[in-house]
């Protein structure tokens, strides 16, 4: 049995303002800034976005998920990597691509949004390095006070080194259901239009398709009383209704 989790908090510099624009492209709604301010658990964003689209009883009867693992599964099949492509198919074994090419190309396929790829130890070396580099532009680097050359070649390699990163796929993405299924939160408003269920639960799933692109909370731990925490708001006071 899992436990749910108390707070979200969201990763990445742009934090609620990413996953505001997330949202509006995977449901194909509008959301006004002024509401979004008024977040203050994932329950608030489910009922912003359910309000806007309509009838819970709207859309077809087809598993949001399943039907992204067909598109996934015909995708992966055009790209020439293999023709037993299965649920439960490693993404490893998919790996005759690296990771980051694999999923822009399937995207471009498949028409569909995919994760982004986690970075490999080439981008946390480029992230090191530009640390560095900085470090060496403000305050010299020795032995050798101020020496603009290096901090600028080290910049200059920073900056380089992510091009040449393989990526590795997303944390919770070992198989290829668990890419159809982080994929579907994604294009929840091309999924529907396509026939995919639109209740209550199939919104709520959708919505932890896309948080969990958002946060390192696992998708099972979160609920509707989970707060949302950001740079921008901690409410201390607020009681969820």
């Amino acid at each position: 049995m899992h436990g749910s989790a108390d707070t979200l908090v969201l990763k990445g510099e742009f934090g609620q303002a990413a996953l505001v624009q997330d949202l509006q492209a995977s449901f194909g709604v509008g959301l006004p800034v002024d509401e979004t301010q008024m977040w203050y658990f994932v329950g608030d964003i489910y009922r912003s976005i359910a309000m806007r689209l309509g009838p819970a009883t709207d859309g077809g009867k087809a598993n949001a998920g399943t039907l992204t693992y067909y598109y996934l599964r015909r995708g992966i099949r055009e790209l020439g990597k293999g023709d037993d492509v299965t649920p439960d198919l490693p993404l490893r074994e998919l790996e005759l691509l690296q990771p980051r090419r694999f999923l822009k190309r399937l995207a471009g396929q498949t028409g569909l949004k995919m994760p982004e790829h986690d970075s490999s130890w080439l981008g946390w070396a480029a992230m090191m390095l530009c640390f560095g580099a900085a470090a060496g532009l403000a305050f010299g680097i020795p032995p050798l006070p101020l020496n603009w050359p290096a901090a600028l070649m080290t910049l200059a390699l920073a900056f380089l080194l992510p091009l040449f990163d393989p990526g590795r796929f997303p944390a919770g993405c070992r198989t290829v259901r668990d890419l159809a299924e982080k994929a579907a939160g994604l294009n929840y408003a091309r999924l529907r239009g396509d026939g995919a269920a639109g209740d209550a639960e199939a919104i709520w799933k959708a919505l932890l398709g896309v948080l969990s692109s958002h946060t390192d909370t696992p998708a099972r731990e979160i609920t509707p009383n989970t707060r949302l925490v950001t740079g921008e708001m901690e409410p201390e006071h607020i009681t969820y209704h």
